[in-house]
């Protein structure tokens, strides 16, 4: 039996994912939302590398700003792209594919965005690793999801079982 967790008024709830394609009123109701969310452009039918590919083509100067107060950046869609496809290279060489997982606990600096993009260039999977985690709430979440890849700060405190890439060699860093 396929179980999901939606969210309902009173938190979350597991969906019996056979039954709603057993009951026609509550699939066509659960297509008809995916269909609005489509015409109200929450979704695409272009992966977020695609997207950000054609953003940095259009409008390769738009500027964009990461007013982190560690790690302030500012870069352009196009050099966005760039750092992204070059990181998408570094990943790949550790051994990243399509549906491979990258685990990213960085905070809300362009490094992040970057690993977004690089991840959805190869078609992996990124688990988004909330920055403030501890080595063991860290621990439980890479023990569950075996990142081929896995991010974090410089400094940071390593968790206990890193994943088995941790030696991938790091590429070298360019700052636009």
């Amino acid at each position: 039996m396929g179980v999901a967790a939606e969210e309902s008024r009173r938190g979350p709830v597991a969906l019996d994912l056979a039954a709603m394609h057993r009951d026609p009123g509550r699939l066509a109701a659960r297509r008809a939302l995916i269909a609005g969310w489509y015409g109200d452009a929450f979704f695409a039918d272009t992966s977020i590398a695609e997207q950000a590919r054609r953003a940095a083509m259009g409008h390769a100067h738009t500027r964009l700003v990461f007013p982190s107060p560690e790690r302030p950046a500012e870069l352009d869609l196009a050099g966005l792209w760039a750092q992204a496809s070059r990181l998408a290279s570094a990943f790949a060489a550790c051994g990243v594919h399509r549906g491979d997982v990258v685990a990213v606990q960085l905070p809300n600096w362009a490094e992040a965005a970057i690993s977004y993009i690089a991840s959805s260039i190869l078609g992996a999977v990124v688990v988004p690793i909330v920055h403030s985690y501890g080595p063991r709430d860290t621990d439980w979440i890479l023990d569950r999801v075996r990142p081929r890849v896995y991010l974090l700060p410089k400094g940071s405190v390593v968790p206990t079982t890193p994943p088995d890439s941790a030696t991938c060699p790091q590429p070298a860093r360019s700052r636009p």
